[in-house]
């Protein structure tokens, strides 16, 4: 509703728990005005809930601002860069070109929304300028799916959310070597946890099976096992 009624031509999201860095807004509009981008991105820091802790990805050595194509992008979102990656999923500390939103949009409450949205706003827009600095505090909330609240959705879900990404990013041209990797090593994930929780006898555990056979085979025909 927000995003629909919203007046200017940029959209920032901030999620409610979160705390925006006083001059993040002005320092990603700097780049609309100076490189007219479409996308700018920012950088982030932890606050974990469980250690009561700070987190910092990026020193002041590391800022930089960098014009990117969007197969490194997508390369950085599957964990191809010595950050953290998750500064290119996540849709907080970013601006957006609100006529993006004509043809993108976030479900309403769907699982791995961030992941299986975000690139679509890169796909599309003309330019992309990255800030790598802390202009945002993420705060970190407690659980994991190994331990707390897994069942058989959080396996369809992230399965058919990477399938739809990869689809995208193959129609759109772009290299997934790197993507297809990071699918992979999800799946090795989710395995562990559905066999964690004794659900080996469920379809979704047969089709990562199934898909993790399919890398397999193509790596061993390809030399590379």
């Amino acid at each position: 509703m927000g995003i629909s009624v919203a007046k200017g031509e940029y959209i920032t999201i901030v999620d409610s728990d979160d705390i925006v860095k006083e001059n993040m807004i002005e320092t990603l509009y700097q780049q609309v005005q100076e490189k007219d981008a479409d996308v700018v991105i920012g950088n982030y820091y932890n606050y974990d809930e469980s250690d009561g802790n700070f987190y910092f990805y990026v020193t002041g050595q590391d800022f930089c601002v960098e014009e990117l194509v969007i197969q490194e992008i997508m390369n950085r979102q599957a964990g191809d860069w010595k950050f953290n990656s998750s500064a290119f999923i996540l849709p907080t500390f970013k601006l957006i070109k609100k006529e993006l939103f004509n043809e993108v949009h976030f479900s309403n409450g769907r699982r791995f929304d961030d992941e299986a949205t975000m690139h679509r706003f890169y796909l599309l827009a003309s330019k992309i300028v990255f800030i790598n600095d802390n202009l945002y505090l993420y705060r970190r909330r407690s659980g994991s799916i190994m331990r707390t609240e897994f069942d058989l959705s959080w396996a369809r879900d992230i399965v058919e959310v990477f399938s739809k990404k990869i689809s995208d990013c193959v129609l759109a041209g772009l290299d997934v070597s790197v993507l297809r990797i990071r699918f992979v090593n999800l799946l090795k994930d989710y395995k562990q946890t559905l066999e964690y929780h004794q659900l080996t006898d469920t379809e979704e555990y047969k089709d990562i099976c199934f898909r993790l056979k399919l890398f397999f085979d193509a790596e061993q025909r390809n030399g590379k096992s």
